[in-house]
């Protein structure tokens, strides 16, 4: 008979300090403090054992003695191979735990990340076998077994943030861009120059808890990157001079010399609601003081006839 016993919860430091945990297949866990953990695997001669056998297994007869034997050795690399990668969860976890008051993961839903890619019949999968692949990466790297444990062993310390483009923001200056990672190891921002490890970089947006949208800005103050947009209190001569007003929004209604003369200005998506009554290019006309008669105007005057 044999009882589980769970350990107590480990005491905060008290210390204040956050850090942040970003995971991944070639680096298991890297911390904002720069600090890269690695789950220890197989070493190369037991690889190299693990796929002989496997060999040697596809050519055993079903049901035979010799086929037994391998399929336990099979295992016991597996179990050997499992057990180290658990030692590395306890004692990771228990490190960081530990050292810092708050900790911060990235909210994954490894289950469904690692759900294959076959499909059925009637719709196949594609690159099933890249995909297997990552699953495996993932699985063996840990990524569910760390933050379960950080959460048994940090109860109330633990918490997750969105994942939404930790990878491509800038831990510097806060610009979200895809060309700023290089590579898997290198980041290197296309705005500020800032340059790090990319798992570093992540790792420490996710210790200052940013949730970064698409466009490159925070979740609760807005993107930073979104085009200006038109006022309702601009009109007239504040309108054509605001910045919302630009070049390539104006209508196909005015010719090309009119445009190169008034260049710093365009015509806003939501300029009907400033003039309900026209069209884009009919306000325009009317605002820069078209000589042509706009087809608004003939319309009123048309109005005023009946």
């Amino acid at each position: 008979m044999a009882f589980a016993a769970v350990p107590e919860p480990l005491p905060a430091p008290g210390n204040g300090q956050v850090v942040g945990i970003d995971r991944g297949v070639a680096i298991s866990a890297a911390l904002s403090t720069g600090e890269l953990l690695c789950v220890p695997g197989l070493t190369a001669r037991e690889r190299t054992r693990l796929r002989r056998l496997e060999r040697k297994l596809a050519r055993a007869r079903r049901g035979s003695n010799r086929r037994a034997q391998v399929r336990h050795a099979i295992a016991r690399l597996r179990a050997r191979e499992s057990d180290r990668r658990k030692d590395w969860a306890e004692k990771a976890s228990t490190d960081i735990a530990r050292r810092f008051d708050v900790i911060r993961v990235e909210d994954l839903r490894v289950g469904a990340m690692t759900r294959s890619a076959k499909g059925t019949p009637d719709s196949p999968g594609r690159n099933v076998r890249a995909k297997a692949g990552l699953n495996r990466g993932i699985l063996r790297s840990g990524w569910g077994l760390l933050a379960r444990r950080l959460q048994e062993k940090a109860p109330g310390r633990v918490e997750k943030v969105s994942p939404a483009c930790t990878s491509q923001r800038c831990s510097a200056c806060g610009r979200a861009d895809r060309e700023s990672r290089e590579s898997q190891a290198v980041f290197r921002c296309t705005a500020c120059g800032y340059a790090c490890n990319a798992d570093v970089n992540a790792a420490r947006n996710i210790a200052a808890g940013h949730a970064v949208t698409a466009r490159g800005g925070y979740r609760d103050a807005g993107p930073v990157n979104r085009e200006p947009q038109l006022l309702a209190s601009l009109t007239g001569g504040e309108w054509l001079e605001s910045p919302a007003f630009r070049l390539e929004r104006m209508s196909k209604h005015v010719s090309r010399e009119r445009r190169e003369q008034f260049y710093p200005v365009a015509v806003p998506r939501d300029i009907g609601l400033h003039l309900p009554h026209l069209t884009a290019g009919e306000a325009l006309m009317d605002a820069l003081g078209d000589d042509r008669p706009s087809p608004g105007a003939q319309r009123d005057e048309h109005r005023q006839v009946g």
